[in-house]
C-alpha cells in the first residue's frame, strides 16, 4: 500500500521501456549474446522465444534486476532467426524483435612465399619464412620453436600486415636450429606451417664427431 496527500492507495504500476539492440551479425563459431534493459513497476516477468517457439537448447538466459541477457556459444547457422523478449507485469506487457544473423564459417586460406620444408643456413647467415593469409574474424599468429613460443629479439624478428605475416631469422646461431611451426587460427579454425632450419656449421660439426669417435673407439 502506498500513501500520498489523501490517503492510502495502491502502487502504481507501469510496464517500462525495453532497452535493446536491433540487430546481430556474429560468426559461427562465436557468441550470441543479447543484453535487454527492462525496467517497470512491479518487475516484469520477461519471456524469451525465436521464431515464435522455444528457444534453441544450448541458448541461455541470465538474469540480474535491471536486465535479460540471452546467450549462445558457440553459435551455428541454426541459431540465426528473429528473437523476441516479452516483458510483462499488471501494468501491461511490451515486446521487442531482435534479428540474429549467422554468417557461415569462413576457414581462412594461407599460401607461403618463403616457406619451404627444410631450409640450411650457416652460422651468421639469415633467413625469412613468410607467408600470406585471409580469414574472418582475423586471426591470431603464433610461432614456435621446437614446441616452445617464440619471443622477439636481436635474432627473432615478426612483422605481420592485414594479410601477410613473416618471421625473420638474424646471423643465426647453433641455437637456433630446429623445427619452426607458425599456426594461424580464429573460431572458425586454424591451419599450421612447418618448416625445420638447420645451422650448417652444427650440422658438420655433429657429423665430424660422430665419425671421430666412430674410428677410435
Amino acid at each position: 500500500m502506498a500513501y500520498n496527500e489523501v490517503g492510502p492507495s495502491r502502487p502504481s504500476t507501469t510496464a517500462g521501456p525495453i532497452i535493446i539492440q536491433d540487430q546481430s551479425l556474429v560468426h559461427a563459431g562465436g557468441v550470441i549474446r543479447i543484453i535487454a534493459y527492462v525496467s517497470g513497476q512491479p518487475s516484469p516477468d520477461v519471456t524469451w522465444s525465436r521464431d515464435g517457439a522455444a528457444l534453441p537448447p544450448e541458448a541461455k538466459v541470465e538474469t540480474t534486476a535491471i536486465s535479460s541477457s540471452l546467450v549462445i556459444k558457440p553459435c551455428t547457422r541454426k541459431h540465426l532467426g528473429v528473437y523476441t523478449l516479452t516483458a510483462k507485469n499488471a501494468g501491461g506487457e511490451k515486446t521487442k524483435k531482435i534479428t540474429v544473423e549467422v554468417l557461415g564459417n569462413t576457414l581462412f586460406s594461407l599460401k607461403w612465399n618463403y616457406f619451404r620444408d627444410k631450409i640450411i643456413i650457416r652460422v651468421g647467415e639469415s633467413c625469412l619464412l613468410q607467408g600470406r593469409y585471409t580469414g574472418k574474424p582475423p586471426p591470431s599468429i603464433t610461432w614456435y620453436r621446437d614446441d616452445k613460443e617464440l619471443k622477439a629479439d636481436k635474432h627473432i624478428m615478426f612483422k605481420n600486415t592485414l594479410t601477410t605475416m613473416s618471421l625473420g631469422l638474424m646471423k643465426a646461431e647453433r641455437e637456433h636450429s630446429g623445427r619452426y611451426v607458425v599456426i594461424v587460427e580464429n573460431s572458425t579454425g586454424s591451419r599450421k606451417g612447418v618448416c625445420n632450419i638447420t645451422n650448417q656449421l652444427h650440422l658438420f660439426f655433429f657429423l665430424y664427431f660422430k665419425f671421430f669417435e666412430q674410428h677410435i673407439l
